[in-house]
């Protein structure tokens, strides 16, 4: 196999790993995700950061959210059963604008960059969003996303177009 640079090689996601991307996209503290799977929440975190590298992302919440997004995308998690929630009600295009930025890892000050807004208003929008999907953190509003259709994975926007 030719030499590529870390950043554009895309090494495999084991079977552990999978299952602590899974824990965080239910929206589970690295603690929870240890006690779960009985290894250590230092562990976690260490898997956490092998993940981040290979996916090229950083770690944090909002770059634990760009995993669960890259996850989802990338078919890892297709397999989630989805959790049961009644219809979102209260969702605005800009709170489904801010979902789609975390769904891929940028932090509040990305997203206001990207949408206009200071991180203040971001934050707001943040929390606002968290409440109407009765999302845990921003990682598990990001697979509440997926799993209700209010993201899109990318063969379904081939099915649409």
């Amino acid at each position: 196999m030719p030499y590529a640079p870390p950043a554009q090689r895309r090494l495999p996601i084991t079977p552990r790993q999978v299952q602590i991307i899974a824990g965080i996209a239910r929206g589970h503290s690295n603690e929870r995700i240890a006690a779960d799977l009985d290894i250590t929440a230092t562990g976690v975190h260490s898997h956490v950061h092998r993940i981040s590298r290979r996916i090229g992302k950083d770690t944090g919440s909002s770059q634990r959210a760009g995993i669960v997004g890259y996850a989802y995308r990338a078919g890892i998690l297709a397999g989630l059963t989805p959790e049961p929630r009644p219809p979102f009600e209260g969702l605005s295009m800009r709170l489904l604008q801010i979902l789609n930025c975390m769904a891929h890892g940028l932090s509040d000050v990305e997203i206001g960059r990207t949408l206009h807004l200071s991180p203040y208003t971001v934050k707001t929008h943040a929390q606002r969003l968290y409440s109407c999907l009765n999302a845990a953190c921003r990682s598990h509003a990001v697979a509440l996303g997926y799993q209700h259709g209010l993201l899109q994975e990318p063969s379904q926007h081939r099915e649409t177009a």
